[in-house]
């Protein structure tokens, strides 16, 4: 052997280049299992949502707050017809969602893309009134708006507190 030269065997790089796939698909792992927990939040907060709004529905009279976990990085939760008037304020939210509006759906994450690839984009809530589209805010993590309903209405309102 040569002054400077290292001798390596084959079994020590094959070692090397094993444990450095190891720890990419551990990652990959990881990243993996984190995004689908943040699918499932988004797919419990529909859920969640249709289980209250048809307990609104069962009952006389009903009033409460709505407040459910989803991942932070979705920014609001609207509600409504996207050809509906709204507040200005709501202009660019609806942009981005218009292409949803063929649908017949009246719940929409906002930012779209990042509620698991637009698969879970947009949600269908029976047996509910929204008058005209309005966003709630994604705060810290939280959305709460209310349900209403009177003992004389047959469907459900979902308001901006």
């Amino acid at each position: 052997m040569k002054k400077g030269q290292i001798d390596i065997s084959f079994s020590m790089i094959f070692s090397v280049i094993l444990i450095v796939l190891i720890i990419g698909v551990a990652f990959y792992a990881i990243s993996f299992f984190l995004n689908l927990s943040e699918c499932n939040k988004i797919a419990f907060f529909y859920n969640d949502l249709k289980e209250e709004t048809q307990k609104a529905v069962k009952s006389a009279g009903y009033r409460d707050e709505f407040k459910k976990i989803l991942p932070e990085k979705i920014e609001w939760v609207c509600f409504g017809d996207l050809k509906a008037e709204s507040d200005r304020k709501y202009d660019s939210i609806k942009e981005e969602l218009k292409r949803y509006s063929n649908l017949d759906k009246n719940v929409f994450v906002y930012p779209s893309r990042k509620a698991c690839d637009s698969n879970l984009a947009y949600y269908k809530i029976e047996d509910v009134r929204i008058n005209g589209f309005f966003c709630v805010e994604n705060e810290q993590g939280e959305v709460s708006f209310l349900i209403e309903k009177e003992s004389s209405d047959k469907e459900v309102e979902i308001l901006n507190e």
